[in-house]
């Protein structure tokens, strides 16, 4: 099969075409991730897997965690995922992809071969999703678990915000990401993103996500953030993340977008062993 890896933001993913993958589910997709994104690959380890399947406007896809869960969205993946349908269809200004929670559009900003400057639209938020939280009262935001305040939301899969004047050392982040990630509370599991904010514009992140563990930036994890500050009066349309992996640019009134640099970083012929082979 030809598998390509796309860098954003500190974030690698892999993407291959869904025709070229044995099996035709998320079982045997999610344990092809787990095989493809082990540290030890020649391309280092990976964040997950994207699969797709191409059409005339864009691409269906379906993104796997490391761990092999699958992911409802992802706002890294689906830059990287738009950078080899840019690269393939230099004509394209603009891409529709479809993802578990609906349609986003990608718009290209400027292309430099390998690299793309693309607007990502995340979606509009949601503060009322008790599919990912049941414990959800009317007319709160803020709730608390183990000592640890935080804020729930989707966009279209879920995140907790922590939000603090400073950022927690390393070591507590991991720890609390960890509590929070896999908390009864969440059926579905949650991402989990701290936030401290500089000033109206400015914040600085730490992003742990289920399936994955900490990572050096997340472009849904931007956008909660975003989501919870701007919901809070505490931004306003226009917000610049801070994250170890480099800087995410956040806009909205309503609905987010994020400007998103990818990088096509390889496209290479991988060999699936025989374990993955179709009966």
């Amino acid at each position: 099969m030809i598998l390509s890896g796309t860098s954003s933001a500190g974030n690698l993913f892999l993407h291959v075409q869904e025709e070229e993958l044995p099996g035709t589910g998320a079982k045997e997709f999610g344990k092809i991730a787990i095989w493809l994104c082990q540290p030890q690959r020649s391309w280092g380890g990976a964040d997950g897997l994207v699969v797709y399947r191409p059409d005339q406007d864009g691409a269906r896809f379906f993104i796997f965690n490391l761990d092999g869960t699958q992911a409802e969205i992802s706002g890294n993946g689906m830059a990287g995922l738009s950078a080899l349908l840019f690269r393939d269809s230099p004509e394209k200004i603009r891409l529709h992809l479809k993802a578990l929670p609906g349609s986003r559009t990608v718009r290209l900003l400027r292309r430099s071969d390998p690299e793309f400057l693309m607007q990502v639209e995340i979606g509009v938020p949601d503060f009322s999703n008790r599919c990912f939280f049941p414990f959800l009262e009317s007319g709160r935001s803020a709730y608390e678990v183990c000592g640890t305040p935080f804020y729930p939301v989707s966009v279209g899969n879920p995140h907790v915000v922590v939000i603090d004047s400073t950022l927690p050392s390393e070591t507590e982040m991991m720890r609390i990401g960890h509590t929070l990630s896999d908390h009864d509370l969440f059926p579905k599991r949650t991402n989990v993103e701290f936030a401290a904010l500089e000033d109206r514009r400015h914040c600085r992140a730490f992003f742990y996500e289920r399936g994955v563990g900490p990572t050096s930036s997340s472009s849904t994890g931007s956008s909660a953030i975003f989501a919870i500050l701007r919901e809070l009066d505490r931004t306003g349309e226009n917000l610049t993340v801070h994250c170890p992996g480099g800087d995410l640019v956040l806009s909205g009134k309503r609905g987010i977008y994020i400007r998103n640099r990818s990088r096509i970083e390889f496209q290479e012929e991988v060999a699936l062993p025989d374990e993955f082979s179709e009966d």
